[in-house]
């Protein structure tokens, strides 16, 4: 049995090219239409969240996604576990740029978004990205 495995994410199907691969996809995690590949990844496995319902997708980002699975991960019960601060800047900064700044006018953002935006900003540990950049922490 082969150990590696793949999650795809902001995909639900690998590319063509890649096709040798897809035995190995275990997890899918994305905010677009499912193509219904990749079918042994079941939504009740809770292997395959796709963020679409009637047409349209849930989340403007697959990054609130992986923030709701990570915080599902790290605070069984609210514990208030701090999340790296890198991971956090990564996280927000994607999610605010898949939701155009959360910008109402531009249609993208959603209530989702916006509780991962609030939960990144009140969770990450900021003191590390001033270890590393003091730079980024006082802007």
């Amino acid at each position: 049995e082969d150990p590696r495995s793949i999650t795809l994410t902001d995909h639900n199907r690998i590319r063509s090219s890649l096709r040798d691969l897809a035995p190995l996809v275990t997890e899918i995690v994305d905010h677009h239409e499912d193509s219904g590949h990749h079918s042994s990844v079941t939504v009740e496995s809770g292997k395959r969240s796709i963020a679409f319902v009637g047409g349209k997708a849930t989340v403007a980002s697959t990054c609130t996604l992986v923030t709701e699975l990570l915080l599902d991960d790290q605070s069984p019960g609210g514990n208030g576990n701090k999340i790296d601060g890198s991971l956090g800047l990564l996280l927000l900064g994607v999610i605010l740029l898949d939701s155009v700044n959360m910008i109402p006018a531009a249609g993208k953002g959603t209530d989702r978004d916006e509780r991962a935006i609030r939960t990144l900003g009140e969770r990450t540990d900021w003191a590390q990205i001033s270890e590393i950049s003091p730079s980024i922490a006082d802007a």
